[in-house]
């Protein structure tokens, strides 16, 4: 009985540790290529069933919460609010990356007299990316 409990517990991890491996939970890092040189990305996600909730940000910028998260099998989607636009993101998980699609889904006018903001620098990238951060 004690070999039969061993063999179906080894089954069980082996079976776990790809679908594990799967799981956009945790940070994954990204860069947008600007005018200005490249712009660093930091996605911190979190799974709670169905519901993916988490932030972005990076060394520069505080963490800005990512609404309306979801998750099903390899593929998720959430939304992004900024001062003037409102980014959607859909995305499909494939080994050790991440690749994020996104589309504006609201767009305010910017009271900016020059220079770009960061809606500006998120919406011109319309694919991203993103790397298990370890």
């Amino acid at each position: 009985m004690t070999i039969h409990r061993l063999c179906c517990l080894l089954i069980l991890t082996l079976v776990a540790i790809p679908a594990m491996a799967q799981s956009p939970a945790g940070r994954w890092k990204t860069n947008i290529d600007t005018p200005r040189g490249r712009f660093p990305l930091i996605f911190e996600f979190a799974i709670n069933g169905d519901k993916l909730t988490g932030t972005v940000s990076n060394d520069f910028l505080p963490k800005f919460p990512i609404e309306d998260g979801a998750i099903k099998g390899s593929e998720l989607s959430f939304k992004m609010r900024l001062q003037t636009v409102t980014l959607a993101y859909s995305g499909r998980l494939k080994g050790s990356e991440l690749l994020l699609t996104s589309k504006t889904v609201e767009e305010r006018a910017s009271a900016a007299a020059s220079g770009s903001t960061l809606g500006d620098v998120l919406r011109s990238a319309n694919v991203l990316t993103a790397t298990r951060d370890k």
